[in-house]
C-alpha cells in the first residue's frame, strides 16, 4: 500500500481493507515504487517467453495492475535480498468474467475459508472438502471455492473428470499413492527462479537440495502420468499429455549425468547433510573427491576416538548429532561410576538423567568436519549450477507441471468425498431444484443425522418465504442452498438426493442482508 493512503491517517481504501479483512496485514511502500513503466519493464524482464506474447500485447493500459506489480517486485527485492532470473516468472492477468463474484462479507458469512467461531479452516467449506494430497491443490481449491466457475462447459467437463476417477478404481488409487509423494512444486519453482544478492555457503547448500528435490518431484511426475494415462476424459487427456512433456524427460536426464541415482529425500539433520555431501556423481571434479574422502575420514575417526574414551574412562558413551553442536556425546546418570564425569568432557548439560558434552579433541574434528563440508558444498553448488541453468531456460514446463498436479489433486479430492459421502452429480438448468439437500459442513461436523431439505425455485417462482419458530434452521436453510451452489459450480459433487442449479454469477450483499435478518429474528 503507499505510504500516502496510511500517513498522517488510514484511506478510505485501508479502512475498507481492514473492515473486511481484519487478519490482513498492510505494509506501506513508498508512493514513488507505484509506476506502471517499471512495472511493465519488470514484466517485459522477467516473464517467461512461452506465451508470452498476448499478455505484453494487452496489459500496457493496465495502470492500476502494472504499478502494484512495480511496488510488489520492489518489495520482494528489499524484504528477500534477492532478484529473479531474466525470464523466469510466470505473469497472469485475470479479470472477473468466468467466476463468480463472492465479496468478502459473504465468503465470512458462509463460513467458506474462515470458521467465525474457531477463526481456522477446520469447519468451513474448505476444510470439508479439503481431501487434497498436495500444497498445489488446496491452493488451487481454495481459490475455486473463492471463485467458483460460470460456464457450464467447464464444470461438466470437471464433472466428467471426477465420475470418471469414482469408476476407475484403480486408477483412482494409484493416483492418491503417487500425489502423496509430491513436495510443494510452486516452492520449488521459486527457489529455482530466485537469484541471492549476496551468495553464501547456505545458499550452495539449497542449491543441492533443489536439484535432489526435483529430481524426486520429476520421479513423482512420472508416476502420476503413467496412472492418468488410461483415462479417456478430455481434461485428463490435457493432464497427462502436460506430465509427459519431453522436456520435463530432458531434466531427468541432465540430472542424471550429474546427481547418483540412489540419492533420496532424507528427513533427519545427518541423513541431508550426508546426502548433500554426496549427491553429486563421483569423477565430476576431482578436488570435491578428495574433500568427500577427508569429510569421510575424520567421521571415522570421531568414532575411533569415541571408542578409545570408552575403553580409557569405562563410561558409556552415545555418538549424537545435531545442526547447532555437530558430533557430540551423551550418557546417563546410572551409568557413571561414581556418579561424576571425567574432566575432559566439556560443556555439560543434564536434563533429568540424561547429560550432553563434548570434548576439545571432538570440537576439533567436528570444525575439520565443517571445513570439509564447506570445500564439498562450494565445488558442488559449481557443477549444479550449470545444470540448474539448462534447466531454467525450460522453466515454463515445471509451471505447467505444477498447475496440471494441482488441479488433478483437486478432481482427486471431489472424487474421493463421492466415495465417502452420499453425494450426487449436479445438473444444470433454468431452475434451482434440490431434493433431500444437506447442509455439507455441519452433515461433516456432527454425529447426529441431518435433517435434509427441499428446495425449488422457478421462474413461475422466485419469492420464497421461510418461517420457523427461534433456532428452527432458517439461515443454515439458507446457507445450505448457498454452499451447495458453490459446490456444484467448483465441479464437486453435492450432499443431496438430486440437484439442477442455475448458473450463479454473484453471491453477494443481499444475500448477506436476508441471513443476518433471520439471526435478528432468531433472536428476538
Amino acid at each position: 500500500m503507499p505510504t500516502t493512503a496510511v500517513d498522517p491517517i488510514n484511506s478510505k481504501l485501508v479502512r475498507i481493507i481492514k473492515e473486511n479483512i481484519p487478519s490482513s496485514t498492510i505494509t506501506p511502500i513508498a508512493r514513488r515504487f507505484f509506476n506502471d513503466t517499471t512495472g511493465l519493464q519488470y514484466i517485459q524482464k522477467y516473464i517467461i517467453k512461452e506465451g508470452s506474447a498476448s499478455l505484453l500485447l494487452g496489459i500496457p493500459t493496465k495502470y492500476f495492475c502494472l504499478a502494484a506489480t512495480a511496488a510488489v517486485m520492489r518489495h520482494i527485492e528489499e524484504t528477500r535480498n534477492a532478484t529473479f532470473l531474466n525470464h523466469s516468472v510466470q505473469f497472469k492477468y485475470q479479470i472477473c468474467q468466468g467466476s463468480m463474484v463472492i465479496d468478502c462479507a459473504t465468503a465470512r458469512n458462509l463460513e467458506l475459508t474462515i470458521n467465525l467461531s474457531t477463526q481456522n479452516d477446520k469447519a468451513t467449506l474448505f476444510g470439508i472438502l479439503n481431501e487434497t494430497l498436495t500444497p498445489m491443490g488446496a491452493r488451487l481449491l481454495r481459490s475455486n471455492i473463492l471463485q467458483p466457475l460460470t460456464d457450464e462447459k467447464t464444470i461438466n467437463t470437471r464433472l466428467n473428470c471426477v465420475q470418471e476417477l469414482t469408476e476407475a478404481e484403480d486408477t483412482f488409487y494409484a493416483l492418491k499413492t503417487s500425489l502423496k509423494a509430491f513436495n510443494d512444486i510452486d516452492h520449488l519453482i521459486t527457489s529455482f527462479i530466485q537469484v541471492p544478492t549476496k551468495p553464501s555457503v547456505k545458499h550452495s547448500e539449497q542449491g543441492i537440495n533443489r536439484i535432489i528435490n526435483l529430481k524426486h518431484t520429476l520421479k513423482s511426475i512420472e508416476h502420476v502420468a503413467q496412472a492418468v494415462g488410461a483415462c479417456e476424459n478430455r481434461l485428463l487427456r490435457t493432464i497427462h499429455r502436460l506430465l509427459t512433456d519431453q522436456r520435463l524427460e530432458r531434466f531427468s536426464r541432465l540430472i542424471d549425468t550429474v546427481i547418483e541415482q540412489n540419492v533420496v529425500l532424507e528427513k533427519t539433520a545427518i541423513g541431508l547433510r550426508n546426502q548433500r555431501c554426496f549427491a553429486v556423481k563421483a569423477g565430476c571434479n576431482g578436488l570435491l573427491d578428495v574433500a568427500r574422502q577427508t569429510y569421510k575420514e575424520t567421521i571415522n575417526d570421531i568414532f575411533e576416538v569415541v571408542n578409545r574414551y570408552v575403553d580409557e574412562y569405562n563410561v558409556h558413551l552415545k555418538v549424537q548429532f545435531s545442526v547447532t553442536m555437530g558430533y557430540y556425546l551423551s550418557t546417563t546418570v546410572d551409568q557413571l561410576e561414581g556418579g561424576e564425569l571425567p574432566l575432559i568432557f566439556i560443556n555439560v548439560i543434564k536434563k533429568n538423567k540424561k547429560l550432553t558434552f563434548t570434548t576439545l579433541e571432538l570440537m576439533k574434528k567436528n570444525a575439520k568436519i565443517n571445513d570439509s563440508l564447506t570445500e564439498v558444498y562450494l565445488m558442488s553448488d559449481k557443477i549444479v549450477n550449470d545444470l540448474c541453468c539448462n534447466i531454467r531456460s525450460e522453466i515454463g514446463t515445471l509451471y505447467k507441471a505444477s498447475e496440471a498436479i494441482a488441479m488433478l489433486d483437486m478432481l482427486l479430492a471431489f472424487a474421493h468425498l463421492c466415495t465417502v459421502s452420499n453425494y450426487v452429480r449436479p445438473v444444470f438448468t433454468d431452475t434451482l431444484v434440490i431434493k433431500q439437500g444437506r447442509h455439507p459442513i455441519i452433515e461433516k461436523l456432527y454425529s447426529t443425522p441431518f435433517v435434509p431439505n427441499d428446495t425449488y425455485i422457478s421462474s413461475a417462482s422466485t419469492f420464497q418465504t421461510i418461517t420457523g419458530p427461534n433456532m428452527s434452521g432458517k439461515s443454515t436453510y439458507l446457507r445450505q442452498v448457498a454452499l451447495l451452489t458453490i459446490m456444484a459450480q467448483i465441479g464437486s459433487f453435492v450432499p443431496a438426493e438430486f440437484g439442477a442449479f442455475r448458473i450463479m454469477d454473484q453471491a453477494s450483499k443481499p444475500m448477506i442482508e436476508l441471513l443476518l435478518e433471520c439471526k435478528t429474528l432468531d433472536g428476538d
